[in-house]
C-alpha cells in the first residue's frame, strides 16, 4: 500500500519474445545438464514454437521500423530534385548579339560613345540652344544638309557625341534605310556637327538658307531638361560605326506604338528584335536563337556595349554583361530564360555532379533493398 502504481512495459512484443525464448533456452540448457542431456519433449517443442513465433515477429516488425529513413531519404531527394530543376539563377552573365529597330540604354559613366561621323544630313529638335553659322542663337529645331554647287559637293560630319552619365540613349532606325534617329535623355550634352562647302540649313521659324562654306564651320547643339532628337541621314556608302565598350545599364529593345482612332487610344509595347543569339556565358557559351519580334526582357542588365553599328539592315547591337529576370513571352505567356541550378552544376561542375548522383542513388537502393528485407 502506498507503493507507486506499477508501469506498463514499454518494451514492444518481439522484444519482449525474443528475451523470453532466451529464458526458454537457458532453462532447457540447465535441464539437458542436471538430467544427464535428456530434455523432455514438450520443453523441445515448446521452444521450436517460440522460435517461429519469434522470427515471424522479426520479420513483421523489420519493416515498420525501417520506413521512417527511408520516407525521409525520398522527401529529401524530391526538395533537392525540386531546387535543382526548378529554382533559378539570380544573376547570370551573358553575350547578347543581335539585329534589332530600335535599341534603349542608360550610360553607366560619361562617356564619348561615337567617333566623328559622315552623314548626308542631320536634323535636330528639342534641343535647348542651337547656334549655326550666319544664324541666330536658338532653340527648337533645324536642319542641316549637304548641297551641291555645280562640281562641288558640301560635306557634314556629326562629331564625336561625349555624353555625361546617367543620360538615356536610344536609337532608331527610320523609315528610309539609311535613316536614323538618336534621342537622348537628361541634360549637359553639348553636340556638334561640322560643314564645309555648299550646305542648306533651315532653323525653325527661319527660311531655308543656302551657304557655301569655305572653312569648316560647327554648329553648337545643347541638350536642355526635354528629350532632344538628331535625325540622321547616312551617306549611300557608308555605315554609321559608334565606339566599342560603352558602360550602359537599363537595355530595352522594345518601342512604344500609338495609335489614335474614333477618340480611342491604343497603347501597344512591341519587341524591336529583328533576330540574333544569346550566349550564356555561365553555361559554357550556350547559345539560344532568338526569333524576330521576340519580346526579351531584363529585371536589371548592367554591363558594355561591345558595338553598335548602323546600316542598311537595321541597327547591330552586342552587350556583354550581367543580367537579372532575363524573360521572354508576354502576359500569362511569360517565362523565365535564367539558367537553373541544375543546368549551371552540369555546365561548370560535371564529373562531380556526375559521381555525386551515382553514390546517392546507390545508398537509396541500397536502402531500400534492405527495407524490403533483401539480405546483401
Amino acid at each position: 500500500m502506498g507503493g507507486k502504481p506499477r508501469e506498463k512495459s514499454k518494451e514492444n512484443p518481439a522484444a519482449a519474445l525474443r528475451k523470453l525464448l532466451r529464458a526458454q533456452t537457458r532453462a532447457a540448457r540447465e535441464e539437458a545438464l542436471r538430467n544427464g542431456g535428456q530434455v523432455p519433449a514438450e520443453q523441445v517443442e515448446s521452444l521450436r514454437r517460440l522460435r517461429q513465433l519469434a522470427e515471424f515477429s522479426r520479420a513483421v516488425e523489420a519493416p515498420e521500423r525501417r520506413r521512417w529513413p527511408i520516407l525521409a531519404m525520398l522527401l529529401a531527394t524530391l526538395a533537392i530534385a525540386s531546387v535543382l530543376f526548378f529554382s533559378r539563377l539570380r544573376r547570370t552573365e551573358i553575350e547578347m548579339d543581335v539585329n534589332v529597330s530600335e535599341v534603349s540604354f542608360r550610360l553607366g559613366q560619361a562617356r564619348v560613345i561615337s567617333d566623328t561621323m559622315g552623314v548626308a544630313s542631320v536634323g535636330a529638335s528639342g534641343f535647348k540652344s542651337i547656334e549655326a553659322p550666319g544664324m541666330p542663337v536658338s532653340e527648337g529645331s533645324m536642319l542641316i544638309q549637304a548641297a551641291k554647287d555645280g562640281d562641288r559637293s558640301g560635306l557634314v560630319s556629326l562629331a564625336p557625341i561625349a555624353l555625361p552619365a546617367s543620360t538615356r540613349v536610344t536609337l532608331e532606325r527610320g523609315r528610309d534605310a539609311r535613316r536614323f534617329r538618336l534621342s537622348l535623355a537628361g541634360p549637359g550634352a553639348e553636340l556638334r556637327c561640322d560643314a564645309i562647302g555648299p550646305v542648306e540649313i533651315a532653323a525653325a521659324g527661319s527660311p531655308k538658307q543656302r551657304l557655301n562654306l569655305p572653312m569648316p564651320r560647327g554648329i553648337a547643339l545643347r541638350t536642355g531638361a526635354d528629350e532632344a532628337d538628331l535625325e540622321i541621314t547616312l551617306p549611300g556608302a557608308e555605315a554609321g560605326r559608334f565606339l566599342a565598350q560603352i558602360p550602359a545599364e537599363e537595355i530595352s529593345m522594345f518601342r512604344i506604338d500609338q495609335h489614335v482612332t474614333s477618340g480611342l487610344s491604343i497603347v501597344h509595347r512591341a519587341s524591336t528584335i529583328l533576330g540574333g543569339s544569346i550566349f550564356f556565358e555561365s553555361l559554357d557559351g550556350l547559345e539560344r536563337k532568338l526569333r524576330p519580334a521576340e519580346g526579351l526582357r531584363f529585371a536589371s542588365a548592367r554591363g558594355e556595349i561591345r558595338s553598335l553599328g548602323l546600316d542598311d539592315r537595321g541597327i547591330s547591337f552586342r552587350f556583354h554583361g550581367e543580367v537579372e529576370g532575363m524573360s521572354t513571352g508576354a502576359g500569362e505567356d511569360r517565362r523565365s530564360l535564367m539558367p537553373t541550378w541544375l543546368e549551371w552544376l552540369r555546365a561548370r561542375h560535371g564529373l562531380p555532379l556526375l559521381w555525386g548522383s551515382a553514390l546517392y542513388l546507390f545508398t537509396l537502393a541500397t536502402a531500400a533493398l534492405r527495407w524490403w528485407g533483401v539480405r546483401l
